[in-house]
């Protein structure tokens, strides 16, 4: 009953995504690769922002802390990628860490993903 009534929140959509090595046989380089492990999985994300002040710092700044709330039987390997998908907008994360499983959910830190163009 609860996990039926959590489900209800989870308005997103995420998939979850690992890297893989492989060895391109036309020129024998080893080439990362994406691999999707799932697709459409229902999530939601919880989104803390705060401001972070340090001695060298000549400007504050803004740290976030980022959640990702989804089903206990969805496997989300550390370093995995998560991409989620809010109102037609995706954005892609880092899994930071191993998930907090609890009896209904599971919780994964996650750190936005810097790429770089």
């Amino acid at each position: 009953m609860v996990r039926k009534a959590l489900k209800r929140l989870w308005t997103l959509r995420c998939d979850i995504l690992i890297s893989e090595k492989a060895v391109n046989q036309q020129n024998g380089i080893t080439e990362s690769t994406e691999k999707v492990l799932s697709t459409d999985n229902p999530c939601f994300l919880c989104v803390e922002s705060a401001p972070s002040v340090s001695e060298s710092d000549l400007a504050p700044g803004v740290s976030q802390s980022i959640t990702l709330f989804c089903d206990r039987a969805l496997s989300v390997p550390s370093g995995s990628v998560v991409r989620v998908t809010r109102d037609g907008v995706t954005t892609r994360y880092c899994c930071a860490g191993v998930p907090s499983v609890y009896s209904n959910h599971k919780e994964i830190a996650l750190v936005l993903e810097q790429r770089w163009a």
